[in-house]
């Protein structure tokens, strides 16, 4: 059986209703996340070390690209274009560290399905922007998330958690927001009945 963390939060008893800003008690097993589009990925539990090794193994990729460009100061470096970059490095490290088997991932020919192989994680989130946008907000937000939406409602007949207010941080940023219905589409089309005038009589 699969455990998919990103359409079904964990259960977790909270008979006096109070609502916690985070919940002890992370998963240590591997779950899957559904990113969207028919991809998904099983992850390793988001941990504050493994967070940390990312990030070291980002600024360090970024060093020397720095220093292999001849840009290792601040003078010349845009410094949108170099805070782009760390991002990208960033999104691309943590999903090497986290992401041990996905779904959904095709080889460059589109014929067979790609290994799921530390470089090919890397490339996934290099050339797929919406991906890697998707795999930071779930992956990072996304149990802080479940956690608050558990203490905020109670479970529903289908035994999932309820839709809750989503309180983690950046979990508005959504690769394909769902397109908005017009007015005219969203306008209720009742029609409004005339009372007939009465008839007049001749001469009155």
């Amino acid at each position: 059986m699969t455990d998919d963390r990103s359409e079904a939060a964990p259960e977790r008893d909270n008979a006096a209703g109070v609502a916690y800003a985070v919940c002890l008690g992370a998963p240590r097993e591997p779950y899957w996340l559904s990113l969207g589009r028919g991809l998904r990925v099983r992850v390793r539990p988001c941990t504050t070390a493994l967070a940390a090794q990312a990030r070291a193994a980002a600024r360090r990729r970024l060093r020397a690209a720095l220093e292999a460009a001849g840009e290792d100061g601040e003078e010349g470096v845009d410094p949108d274009a170099r805070a782009g970059e760390a991002e990208a490095l960033y999104a691309e490290e943590l999903a090497a560290l986290a992401v041990e088997a996905w779904e959904g991932v095709g080889n460059a020919d589109g014929t067979a399905d790609a290994p799921c192989t530390p470089a090919n994680v890397r490339a996934l989130m290099r050339d797929v922007a919406w991906a890697a946008d998707q795999f930071q907000v779930l992956y990072e937000s996304g149990l802080a998330e479940r956690a608050a939406e558990k203490n905020a409602s109670g479970p529903s007949p289908s035994g999932t958690s309820a839709a809750g207010p989503s309180t983690a941080p950046g979990a508005a940023r959504t690769a394909h927001p769902a397109p908005q219905a017009s007015a005219r589409a969203a306008a209720p089309t009742t029609s409004t009945r005339r009372t007939p005038k009465p008839a007049t009589r001749p001469g009155t």
